[in-house]
């Protein structure tokens, strides 16, 4: 019999407790990978989608709310400033581009945005196919959004707010062109002219007076109306403007000049992006302690099982080596009997770790909108994926040592008088 026979049969003798080695380096293994996919999918998706915009203007509230709005389309809005305002940023000399975007509906969970289409060029999106938005209720859809079953012809109602509200009555949207992949957050938004969003709100936003406004964010609906009222003067709004400076020497000024002497808000992508990273940290990072003692739990059982095994073994090893067989082999079916057990705790842990992907980004919204792919392997996972090999063959040092060093003629005697 070879020596991977032996160690099969080995093997298959100690089945029951090799399966807890297995099942504890697994276990371990597949929540190291679900953390290390998340943080990196997550940091490169959230960095794609901030690339580009130095500072997002919109109303006061929370910075990282507006952010997570109106660059990574995760949160309500924050409230609604006056085109005007965007208008003047756009003619500030320090500013490159000013981008309006108006939010408040959705369609299947997709938010719709209106906006010019600088959005589309900022993103480097090119059309896949049909065209750009030319007049009111016209949308151009993202490739997300064209793969959940929706083409070009097709005709939809928004929905209020983010969640499963009341659909909007009157004209609806006609679906015009789909954007090819981009990787960002273009894929899975419907884009569409201000007009669009001016048009289907002006009608309701005239009959609610501004005084009877419900706070922003309350729920989806109030949310959604907020968001879209005209003032008594009759000036259009939108949610946010993102901004590019003409020079780095603007990020030094405007954000607090709009901070101090306006009542709006400038937040930074880049510091609001780190501080959500930061946050996410302290959990991702419990977690990795978990699965660090999950692994160490099992290399130790593995440590203990090899010790138990070789006491118990000693006669036929003994007697293998007196039948010719060299210490270099005996080493080998050791380092075999614990190598297939980790093997087969790596190839199960990284089919339950990228099944974990998958299910957190069925399962979550948040996972949702960031298009986690669970098939997409995070750099360092072969690194990862041979942690269970390097943790079996530490914990059978310490037994191929001692048989290494082990006299054949003593054992036999000693295992022979039992």
């Amino acid at each position: 019999m070879t020596l991977l026979g032996l160690a099969l049969a080995d093997l298959r003798h100690r089945r029951y407790a090799q399966a807890l080695h297995v099942l504890l380096m697994a276990s371990g293994l597949a929540l190291l990978v679900v953390l290390l996919g998340v943080t990196a999918q997550v940091g490169d998706r959230l960095d794609r989608n901030s690339r580009g915009i130095d500072a997002v203007v919109g109303a006061k509230g929370s910075p990282l709310q507006l952010i997570l709005s109106a660059v990574h389309h995760l949160d309500v809005p924050t409230g609604t400033l006056p085109l005007d305002e965007v208008d003047r940023l756009a003619r500030d000399p320090r500013v490159a581009e000013a981008i309006p975007i108006a939010l408040g509906d959705n369609l299947r969970g997709y938010r719709i945005v209106g906006s010019t289409p600088a959005l589309i060029t900022h993103y480097g999106a090119r059309l896949a196919d049909g065209r750009a938005w030319q007049a009111p209720m016209e949308a151009v859809i993202g490739a997300d959004v064209a793969a959940s079953g929706i083409a070009i012809g097709d005709a939809f109602h928004g929905v209020h707010g983010l969640g499963s509200g009341r659909a909007h009555g009157g004209a609806p949207y006609r679906v015009v062109g789909v954007l090819a992949r981009t990787g960002s957050v273009v894929d899975r938004l419907v884009l569409t002219g201000l007009d669009s969003i001016w048009a289907l709100h002006a009608a309701p936003a005239m009959r609610r007076p501004a005084a009877t406004a419900a706070p922003a964010a309350a729920d989806d609906d109030d949310e959604h109306d907020d968001h879209h009222d005209g003032d008594p003067a009759g000036s259009h709004r939108v949610t946010a403007a993102l901004i590019r400076y003409r020079s780095p020497i603007a990020a030094l000024s405007l954000p607090r000049e709009i901070n101090e002497r306006s009542d709006h808000l400038a937040a930074v992508p880049a510091i609001e992006t780190a501080r959500l990273l930061g946050l996410i940290g302290v959990g991702i990072g419990a977690l990795k302690a978990l699965a660090a003692l999950l692994l160490a739990a099992s290399a130790l059982s593995l440590l203990v099982a090899m010790v138990q095994t070789l006491d118990e073994r000693q006669h036929d090893l003994a007697l293998f080596r007196s039948l010719g067989a060299r210490r270099s082999a005996i080493l080998w079916l050791l380092w075999l009997a614990a190598a297939l057990p980790a093997l087969l705790a790596t190839v199960l842990g990284l089919a339950l770790g990228h099944a974990g992907l998958g299910l957190l980004a069925a399962g979550s919204q948040a996972a949702s909108s960031l298009a986690l792919d669970p098939l997409q392997p995070a750099t360092g996972e072969a690194l990862l994926a041979a942690l269970p090999l390097l943790l079996a063959t530490l914990a059978v040092l310490g037994p191929a040592w001692q048989v290494y060093r082990s006299d054949v003629a003593a054992t036999l005697a000693r295992t022979r008088s039992r």
